[in-house]
């Protein structure tokens, strides 16, 4: 699994690193691109969690704001 994993995150993390200028295996850019995903299906949880009531792509933005500014709680 770990495997896969891992040879899934590579076209991501290539995408990163040629927009950011860094290598693809920074582990800054590795976190960053394993963790879209994960942040994404934790905004459609909560947003179904939540009656769907709301356009999803608020969430998203939110998520994305947290990443890209760091995880502050």
């Amino acid at each position: 699994m770990t495997e896969t994993m891992a040879e899934t995150s590579l076209p991501p993390a290539r995408a990163v690193a040629d927009r950011t200028g860094r290598e693809e295996s920074d582990l800054e850019v590795l976190v960053f691109t394993a963790s879209v995903p994960a942040a994404l299906r934790e905004v459609t949880l909560h947003w179904a969690g939540h009656g769907r009531k709301d356009d999803p792509a608020v969430p998203v933005d939110r998520a994305l704001d947290t990443l890209r500014g760091g995880l502050a709680l």
